[in-house]
């Protein structure tokens, strides 16, 4: 029994001390004006914190897969600034991943088969669609972005239908939606010149409305892991053989 309080207050305990670095990083983010490195800091923090989740409850999490994908996107994106289309399609990676997980956890094979013929039906209407329209203009880089966005935009979806198995992982991918969405209102306003509104209003706001969103984001999908394979199970932690043998 002591055993077992002692694994409960150390996952309790790292869980606390996770949650409460990725809040000082988020507000570092906020305060700090090369925060490159900071950013990077939080994503890798969730991914080892992901991986310890994991390791505590002797399982694998695909969400842990996922993260590594994320890691490996931002370090295109956010160390390098640079290689964006091979960045998108190591995000299209995440997001497939993420796929893999609402389809696994879906209870029915009509909510899978739902899953995977509404994100392949959207997928080609609107790749076709925004090709016909852009028709020159339409490259690789769109192209991923669309199939990247569908699947982003399924995975929430599908997470809310079964909120309940897993609330974490919904409201994480509903956030990492909310971060590429003020992403997509800094662009709007690039590109177009909108000159008020909401996208302009996160265009010019004193914060950095993206990863205001995108650290609780993967704050809370590393955190989704926890759960399904019970983490203080006799046999973790040392002497854990002759503990499971009694």
């Amino acid at each position: 029994m002591a055993h077992a309080t002692r694994q409960k207050i150390f996952f309790i305990a790292f869980a606390a001390a996770f949650i409460v670095a990725e809040l000082v990083l988020a507000v570092c983010v906020q305060a700090v004006s090369r925060n490159e490195r900071i950013q990077f800091a939080s994503v890798v923090l969730c991914l080892a914190a992901g991986t310890v989740f994991c390791f505590l409850q002797r399982k694998f999490d695909l969400t842990v897969a996922a993260l590594v994908f994320t890691v490996t996107a931002d370090t295109f994106l956010v160390l390098l600034d640079d290689y964006y289309l091979i960045a998108v399609i190591v995000f299209s990676c995440v997001q497939l991943t993420y796929c893999a997980v609402t389809v696994i956890r879906a209870k029915s094979s009509a909510k899978r088969i739902a899953n995977l013929v509404t994100r392949a039906a959207l997928t080609v209407v609107l790749e076709i669609g925004i090709a016909a329209f852009l028709k020159e203009d339409f490259d690789a880089l769109i192209a991923v972005a669309v199939f990247y966005f569908v699947n982003l935009f399924a995975n929430v979806a599908f997470a809310f239908i079964d909120f309940k198995a897993n609330p974490a992982f919904a409201v994480g991918l509903l956030l990492f939606m909310c971060c590429d969405a003020a992403i997509g209102c800094n662009f709007a306003v690039d590109l177009l010149g909108i000159t008020d509104g909401v996208a302009y209003a996160v265009y010019a706001s004193r914060w950095n409305v993206p990863w205001l969103f995108y650290i609780p984001s993967q704050l809370l999908l590393a955190l989704s892991v926890i759960g399904g394979a019970r983490p203080f199970r006799k046999g973790w932690g040392r002497g854990g053989k002759e503990r499971a043998s009694e």
